[in-house]
Order: structure tokens, then C-alpha cells, then sequence
């Protein structure tokens, strides 16, 4: 199982969304959760650097990576971006 968006919160609209791939660890061990990375996003929509806010720490680096893939509608300058990321094993 994959991570998956539940929302990003900006007037930037997602345009390209790369998933994030669940850690063999964490899904070994049933863990999941909600992973929050603030994403600075340029004028042209790319990511310029993510960062995670919280979330579990086995998660987040898969979260950070997916993000960082990401691209976003173009707009009038750099915007920063709140996305969750969100992690469930598959019952």
C-alpha cells in the first residue's frame, strides 16, 4: 500500500501528485498515520524544499520524498504549501 494526498492546503492547486511509498518497516509493523510537510513551491509550480512539520518518524521521509516530486499550478511568486500525507495499512 501506497501513501496517499487527504488535502493540500493553498491556493495552489496540485497539478502532478507522486505517491508515496509505504516503508517496508512501517507496514511490516502496521504502522500508520498522517504526515505533515510544508512544501515551498515557485512561481512556476515546482518545489523548491519540503520539510516535515510532524507526523510518525518512519513515515516521513517517504512523505518528504513524495512531496518533493510533486508540482503545483503556477502562480505570482513562492508560496509555501501544507500538504498531508496520509499512511494506512490495507484490512
Amino acid at each position: 500500500m501506497i501513501g496517499t494526498l487527504a488535502r493540500a492546503d493553498s491556493e495552489r492547486a496540485v497539478s502532478v501528485k507522486a505517491p508515496a511509498i509505504y516503508p517496508a518497516v512501517a507496514k511490516r509493523l502496521g504502522i500508520e498515520g498522517m504526515v505533515h510537510v510544508e512544501a515551498t513551491v515557485d512561481a512556476e509550480g515546482k518545489v523548491q524544499a519540503t520539510k516535515v512539520i510532524n507526523g510518525n518518524i518512519i513515515l516521513a521521509p517517504a512523505a518528504e520524498d513524495a512531496v518533493s516530486k510533486w508540482k503545483f499550478a503556477p502562480g505570482t511568486g513562492t508560496a509555501k504549501v501544507i500538504v498531508e500525507v496520509k499512511f494506512s495499512v490495507p484490512h
